[in-house]
């Protein structure tokens, strides 16, 4: 029942149903912690989709807190560069980047967004190699935060690379190049 709730919380992401979502996920981690105890691997993912699902609904302060929550339990349970904690970072980074927007620029939320994609994209790197899908999306993540941060140079350099893994993996005609190219 736990890993049929976390497969149904992700569908609701899919679907962009995120109060479904996060409902699903918090009584899955309420069934993780009755079953498994506090710490657990479908505790740690439900986490990241609760994270995940209140970054949607805009309260960025409880997303932080989930998601945090979820990259230390994934760490301690499955061991350093999981592509589970890549996958709470990636998200993390978005959090640090729209809180800095909603916060009025607060810098240092740049600063740690920064350094959550890189560990994200380092941790693809490591695990997928240099050419997959996941790191492209990891690129792109990191070129915004870059943009956000005033650095155009670094920011152009990652989001060509992330439309070089996509060219090379689907071919030009694919959406995945065209749409979030356009500038280039």
């Amino acid at each position: 029942q736990i890993e049929l709730r976390l497969t149904l919380a992700q569908v609701y992401f899919e679907l962009q149903l995120y109060k479904k979502m996060e409902q699903t996920a918090r009584e899955t981690l309420r069934l993780a912690r009755a079953h498994y105890g506090e710490e657990n691997l479908a505790a740690a993912d439900a986490l990241n989709l609760i994270g995940r699902a209140l970054f949607y609904a805009r309260d960025m302060d409880e997303a932080e807190t989930f998601t945090r929550q979820a990259i230390a339990m994934q760490r301690k349970l499955r061991g350093g560069d999981s592509l589970q904690e890549a996958s709470a970072l990636e998200h993390l980074g978005d959090i640090l980047r729209n809180q800095h927007d909603l916060l009025g620029g607060d810098q240092s939320k740049l600063a740690e967004a920064e350094t959550a994609c890189r560990a994200c994209l380092a941790i693809r790197r490591k695990r997928l190699g240099n050419n997959s899908d996941e790191v492209a999306w990891a690129l792109k993540t990191l070129n915004i935060v870059l943009e956000d941060e005033g650095k155009p140079a670094e920011a152009e350099a990652v989001i060509r690379e992330a439309l070089a893994i996509h060219r090379n993996n689907h071919g030009e005609d694919h959406p995945s190049v065209g749409m979030d190219y356009c500038d280039l």
